[in-house]
């Protein structure tokens, strides 16, 4: 204790006394959104939400988000009603808003997901109507993973094809974790590898495809997300892009009646900021006239995503950490408001980084505080923007960034 507390002193002399603090923020418009990817439109659609709370009756917003979603493709986006499958976790609830309940085609068991998904179903006969069609599947729900918070795993399991690779240091031995959403309606775990077999066969197909997943925190880290973790297992090089709502090894948040992210990003997209409104069974979306409004909506993914990080308050706060990925990598190549193509390496190097280890020589040391010090307030696009130095994970370098490195000195990776 008194080691570490003598490096944050030491760690807090040299910042005031070597370097200057630069709190500019990279700004978003949608002037300049034209260049990063194509127009969004979805000719089909699946929207899932996975998980209710019984008791609460969905308090984080799985089953909103998700009509927020249907309501979005049908309203502003192009979409036909007809062409949208809207699966839930129960068809009813008590106050459950009629206009939720009429837009419910089928519940979310796991074989009904999949069935809406693979090569045999759903899905595959209506992008078999539509010549080229253009994609869109969402998911709210709670996940299961490894948690680097606790070192452990939360709900996710060892995983035995290989695919993953070795990325946590679990019972002795450096293992990857397969990720998973769960599905209240048959108390069920819907793997990421499972997702990649069900939509392999879109790899043959000349569609656009997106795939969206939300989920939420809960006090209990069991309902934390982990959904970047379903990049390596879905990127593809056949016109795929994956945006999702945490990283790899960490959570998202909800707030009622919408999870955040999700919210923002059909918000950027759509044009102007909703509400739900009123709480009753006959409410419906509507303009949220107490928050401003946007000059005009954002018409690509890349766009939108950059708007949702700049105004979700649960990322700028670093309590989610969204990543986006459209190049078919398997990693996330876009995320905390810039490119990174070199992030997050290899299995072990990010384990040491997660642990604070941010020049990855196996030890959080002096060296380790020094150059995050020497980041200190750095942000996207300025001179001593260090990604490596940015922990906390909000693409500013501040004193948590230096409060995260201090509390780990002297951690080593002993794998």
């Amino acid at each position: 204790m008194v080691k570490r507390l003598a490096v944050a002193i030491i760690a807090v002399v040299l910042m005031a006394s070597a370097f200057r603090i630069d709190f500019a923020r990279a700004q978003v418009s949608a002037q300049d959104e034209t260049c990063l990817s194509p127009p969004f439109k979805a000719d089909v659609a699946v929207v899932v939400a996975g998980w209710y709370e019984p008791v609460l009756h969905d308090p984080l917003g799985f089953i909103h988000g998700a009509y927020l979603v249907y309501w979005a493709l049908i309203n502003y986006l192009n979409t036909s009603k007809d062409r949208i499958a809207f699966l839930a976790p129960v068809l009813d609830y008590p106050d459950m808003p009629t206009v939720i309940k009429n837009s419910i085609t089928g519940l979310a068991t796991k074989e009904n997901v999949r069935y809406h998904l693979n090569s045999n179903g759903w899905l595959k006969s209506q992008v078999d109507e539509v010549k080229g069609a253009s994609i869109f599947i969402y998911f709210a729900s709670h996940g299961v993973g490894y948690c680097t918070a606790e070192n452990k795993l939360y709900g996710g399991r060892i995983e035995e094809d290989g695919d993953e690779g070795p990325e946590h240091f679990i019972n002795g031995s450096r293992v990857g974790v397969d990720e998973g959403i769960q599905l209240f309606a048959d108390d069920s775990i819907y793997w990421d590898d499972e997702m990649k077999a069900d939509l392999e066969w879109l790899n043959t197909r000349l569609v656009i495809s997106t795939i969206m997943l939300q989920s939420c925190y809960s006090e209990d880290v069991n309902g934390t997300c982990f959904s970047g973790g379903f990049i390596d297992d879905l990127s593809s090089k056949y016109r795929r892009t994956i945006i999702t709502a945490a990283n790899e090894t960490g959570t998202s948040s909800g707030t009622y009646p919408f999870p955040s992210f999700t919210r923002c990003f059909m918000e950027a997209l759509i044009g102007y900021p909703v509400k739900f409104w009123p709480d009753g069974s006959d409410g419906d979306i509507c303009w949220d006239y107490v928050r401003p409004s946007f000059d005009w909506p954002f018409k690509t993914l890349r766009g939108a995503f950059e708007y949702a990080l700049k105004t979700d308050g649960y990322y700028l706060t670093g309590q989610e950490h969204p990543w986006f990925d459209d190049d078919g990598n398997k990693l996330p190549n876009y995320y905390e408001g810039s490119e990174h193509p070199d992030f997050p390496w290899n299995g072990q190097e990010l384990w040491r980084w997660l642990h604070c280890d941010v020049n990855l020589d196996g030890i959080v040391s002096m060296k380790d505080i020094g150059i995050v010090i020497h980041a200190f307030g750095g942000t996207p696009g300025n001179s001593n923007w260090n990604r490596h130095a940015d922990v906390y994970e909000n693409w500013l370098v501040d004193m948590r960034d230096v409060g995260y490195v201090t509390g780990k000195y002297g951690w080593q990776d002993t794998s």
